[in-house]
């Protein structure tokens, strides 16, 4: 039953941190495609969620199975993506 409990939790954990990561995605183009160019983007709300979805991701392959753990790729790669956008 334990094991059981601890599967379902990382199941929330993960699918929280892949609707945290798709939250992102969802915005930048709803933000880009309804405002002007020269519109700022939310960049800190974006990489808090971003850093947001990485720890649910980490919780979600601590306490369950580890292919959880390959859910840590898509945040960190969108993460990584938006710094080097904002940088150039």
């Amino acid at each position: 039953m334990q094991r059981r409990n601890n599967i379902a939790l990382a199941a929330a954990f993960g699918y929280a941190s892949l609707l945290c990561c798709l939250c992102v995605w969802i915005e930048a183009v709803v933000q880009f495609e309804l405002r002007p160019p020269r519109y700022e983007a939310p960049l800190r709300r974006w990489v808090a969620t971003l850093v947001l979805s990485i720890i649910f991701a980490g919780a979600a392959a601590i306490r369950g199975q580890r292919g959880w753990a390959l859910a840590l790729l898509w945040p960190i790669g969108t993460l990584l993506l938006l710094s080097y956008i904002v940088g150039s």
